[in-house]
């Protein structure tokens, strides 16, 4: 015959109190009908509560890195976009200006410019 259990208290399938076998720790709660003894219960809901924890720390990291990437999206759109500076000057130097800066690029490739006929 089994050990009726006390509320709180882990009883073996053998009937003696104290440190039974993980798997049968709450066999004798069973045993007289109920379907799990008080203590398991309290047990399950601490294991709750820590996985709850947990999942909580890890969609918190993912909308930081999720925050992050946008303000990397954005620091990169920002880059693209050509910036517009006030002109100092008249217009006319500042065509001179830019004719001037894309002649070097293109001139080097120019087969005139070596005499080449």
């Amino acid at each position: 015959m089994r050990a009726k259990g006390r509320e709180g208290k882990q009883v073996s399938p053998s009937g003696s109190d104290g440190n039974a076998p993980k798997k049968n720790r709450f066999y004798a709660f069973q045993a007289r009908g109920e379907q799990e003894c008080p203590q398991m219960l309290l047990l399950k809901k601490k294991k709750k509560k820590k996985k709850k924890k947990k999942e909580k720390k890890k969609e918190k990291k993912e909308q930081k890195e999720e925050k992050e990437e946008k303000k990397e999206k954005k620091e990169k759109k920002e880059k693209k976009k050509v910036k517009i500076y006030q002109v100092k000057y008249p217009y006319s130097k500042l065509c001179e200006d830019f004719v001037i800066k894309v002649s070097w690029l293109i001139l080097p490739w120019n087969p005139f410019i070596y005499g080449v006929t």
